[in-house]
């Protein structure tokens, strides 16, 4: 791992297969979302600077929206402050189609699906307010719990940025083509003490298909949030 927030396909499986394996989360994995899909074109990118994903849960409070998903926002000019709930830009996106999971609880056959994964067609992006994500974060991190029953995030966000290392930048250039969209899937580490369930974000091309290789023919990486 060549860096905390730069992983590979390996180091990404163990964290999906952790919250697969999580009896509470695996249940949520099965029924509400293992992952999401969105599209770059909505997110202002110019200059790249990163994005801010917003964990929500919806039991219900809106009609709109999945019941369990990630909200993004491109990466706001000030700094996101630990104490944040709420989003900087008034509109996010989300997906419309949350992705379940009921395959093997394997770290073979998860790899297998962060590599490969595929879609299409896509369905547009979600439009969602700060105000709604503010509610569903909140939500989340008071609701999701682990199978020991303790809440798994104190934040309901975490930030992918070039911080000093252009790792936002990197990650999107590094691709041998433009991805088009991006897939998140969620993973779990429990050795975190702040936000226990993480968010692995992977670039996907226009035909709805994660990509695998960088521009050289070796794997690409994967972003493991920059905060918390």
């Amino acid at each position: 791992m060549a860096k905390d927030n730069r992983i590979f396909f390996s180091d990404a499986a163990d964290l999906v297969l952790n919250f697969c394996m999580d009896n509470d989360l695996g249940f949520r994995a099965s029924k509400q979302a293992l992952s999401g899909i969105i599209k770059l074109d909505n997110i202002r990118l110019a200059p790249v600077t990163g994005l801010v994903a917003w964990n929500c849960y919806n039991p219900g409070v809106y009609q709109k929206f999945p019941e369990l998903f990630v909200a993004f926002e491109d990466f706001p000019a000030t700094q996101v402050e630990p104490n944040q709930t709420k989003p900087m830009q008034a509109k996010l996106w989300c997906t419309k189609d949350p992705w379940v999971y009921n395959g093997a609880k394997t770290k073979q056959a998860i790899e297998a699906l962060l590599r490969k994964q595929a879609q299409f067609p896509v369905q547009p992006n979600n439009e969602i307010t700060n105000g709604q994500v503010e509610i569903l974060g909140r939500i989340f991190t008071q609701a999701i719990i682990n199978e020991d029953n303790e809440r798994c995030n104190e934040f309901p966000f975490m930030t992918f940025d070039n911080n000093l290392d252009r790792d936002f930048e990197d990650f999107l250039d590094q691709c041998p083509v433009d991805p088009v969209y991006i897939r998140y899937y969620f993973g779990y580490s429990d050795g975190e003490q702040s936000n226990k369930i993480r968010v692995i974000l992977v670039p996907v091309n226009a035909q709805g298909v994660n990509i695998e290789l960088n521009k050289n023919g070796s794997d690409i990486f994967l972003l493991e949030r920059t905060f918390p």
